[in-house]
């Protein structure tokens, strides 16, 4: 209905038309120069086999396009000619291998240049004080970003994919409204700019994949507003630090000193985080801090894939913590008792555990998710005890929505309890 209402703004002529997203139409634009400034939006998908010469010289008419996306379009020429009204710009697959060397577009909010050919990214010309989000990703080639001066009141700048990403600049510290940053799967970045330091209202941070990241800046603890912090697949051996959760707070413990004091001590920003994600990090028994009291705002802990054999009985002092994920923890064997906000948990393929507190006793009838896929139930201490608590637990529900047993052992233990 609201494309055929467009269409009747001009039949005959598509470059008459406030919005165009037929291959056919926007080449005939483009091909015999029909565009007018009745044109805002732009969207464009073109395959391989239609794909269509674009340059940017064929939009000088359309002085009020807003928004411009062009995916897998073969690009001839810069984008010094696109319209200055441009809100959002999204150039997939970008054929040249440095960054406009000029970019006058004001008024843009978002400029997205995912699996570009660019090695360099720097703008070169007068702060574009509305620019909010930054999107490079999967952009193979690209190995240097500079130029945030440029770009003061970015949100987001997303650069996952980046495999020889090497250097981010220092400038990246004028930043002082970012958000977000993704830097998942950045191979070849080994250090981190200590302008992060300097990112005020930075409030996600994703480094999963970064392999060669051998340390973060002094200062990292010092970022304040710090929420989620994800560090997945760094492996133990690859970091200068001696154990990978040092690591996360920059900081090396000397031999025989406690590094938690210090830890909690010098980075008490970290305090604000929610959601810390430490998976496939090679952590061993050891390694975690055995007082994690310094998180009180912690609600989501993943520490999946890891080597460890037990976990800190101070988790229970995490009052908000709501999710932990210890998949595939092939050494666990013992978890402690666990906080009453606890709302999810899953230990499946946790094939060593065999000590699990009564998860059910001390709980009310609020939302509770377990999971013990491949585990051997029947070979964890006082298993029969709180399954029993469980059951009972069930018949209190008045609203259960789902339910999910491994039949072939569960079902023992279910008819024990009605027959005792």
């Amino acid at each position: 209905m609201a494309r055929e209402i467009v269409r009747k703004e001009c039949y005959e002529e598509p470059g008459q038309r406030s919005r165009l997203w037929l291959h056919s139409d926007i080449n005939h634009v483009l091909m015999n120069d029909t565009g007018t400034e009745k044109v805002e939006g732009i969207v464009l998908n073109s395959s391989v086999a239609n794909k269509i010469s674009f340059c940017g010289k064929s939009l000088l008419k359309m002085t009020k396009l807003r928004l411009l996306r062009l995916r897998s379009v073969q690009l001839s020429c810069g984008l010094e000619y696109f319209p200055s009204e441009l809100r959002y710009l999204e150039l997939d697959q970008y054929p040249f291998k440095y960054s406009p060397p000029t970019l006058q577009l004001d008024k843009l909010v978002e400029l997205r240049m995912k699996s570009s050919n660019i090695e360099k990214f720097l703008l070169k010309t007068k702060p574009i004080q509305t620019l909010k989000v930054l999107d490079l990703s999967d952009s193979q080639n690209l190995a240097r970003i500079a130029g945030f001066e440029s770009i003061p009141n970015l949100k987001r700048l997303i650069l996952c994919g980046c495999p020889r990403l090497i250097e981010v600049n220092e400038s990246i510290g004028v930043l002082k409204m970012l958000l977000r940053l993704n830097l998942e799967g950045c191979e070849s970045l080994v250090e981190l700019p200590n302008g992060i330091c300097d990112l005020e209202s930075l409030k996600t941070l994703n480094l999963d994949g970064c392999t060669k990241l051998r340390k973060l800046p002094e200062r990292f603890g010092d970022i304040p507003s710090l929420e989620k912090l994800s560090v997945s697949g760094i492996a133990e051996s690859q970091l200068v630090s001696a154990k990978p959760w040092d690591f996360i707070f920059g900081h090396r413990p000397a031999k025989n000193i406690n590094p938690v004091a210090s830890m909690l001590s010098s980075f008490s920003a970290l305090q604000r985080l929610t959601e810390l994600n430490l998976s496939a990090c090679n952590l061993s028994e050891g390694v975690i801090p055995t007082d994690l009291s310094g998180f009180p705002s912690l609600q989501s802990l993943n520490l999946s894939g890891n080597d460890f054999v037990s976990i800190p009985t101070s988790i229970i002092q995490l009052s908000k913590l709501e999710k932990v994920s210890l998949i595939n923890c092939k050494q666990l064997q013992s978890l402690p008792d666990l906080p009453l906000s606890l709302i999810l948990l899953r230990v499946d393929d946790c094939t060593s555990l065999r000590s699990f507190p009564n998860p059910i006793e001390k709980r009310t009838l609020a939302p509770w998710i377990l999971s013990f896929v491949n585990c051997k139930l029947n070979g964890i201490q006082g298993a029969f005890s709180w399954l029993r608590s469980y059951f009972n637990f069930l018949l209190k529900c008045k609203q259960l929505v789902c339910l999910s047993l491994p039949a072939h052992r569960l079902l023992y233990f279910f008819l024990l309890f009605i027959f005792g």
